[in-house]
């Protein structure tokens, strides 16, 4: 288990804030607005390998898998212990 409080420590305020505007707007099926604050998000803090993640996955699900597998491979170079852009990255890899 992750602390949130912990990890968001790690990033600035505006890029945690973009993410979960992208986050609410993904669960409400805006994908395009999801999209937009999740880049927001990266723009400010290009080492947030969550959005990255989220993001790719976005992608994926519109079956834009270039940018879907770069997002994937910077989330897997930024932490390489997150399992889920390993995950994302064989789940690209067996849809193509």
């Amino acid at each position: 288990m992750i602390d949130l409080s912990d990890f968001n420590k790690h990033f600035p305020k505006k890029a945690i804030k973009e993410y979960q505007r992208g986050f609410k707007s993904e669960h409400k099926g805006k994908q395009d607005e999801a999209i937009a604050h999740y880049l927001d998000a990266l723009r400010i803090a290009p080492d947030y390998y969550p959005a990255h993640n989220n993001v790719g996955s976005l992608y994926l699900s519109r079956r834009d898998f270039k940018a879907a597998e770069e997002q994937f491979q910077m989330a897997a170079r930024l932490d390489h212990d997150d399992p889920q852009s390993y995950f994302n990255l064989g789940n690209l890899y067996l849809q193509t």
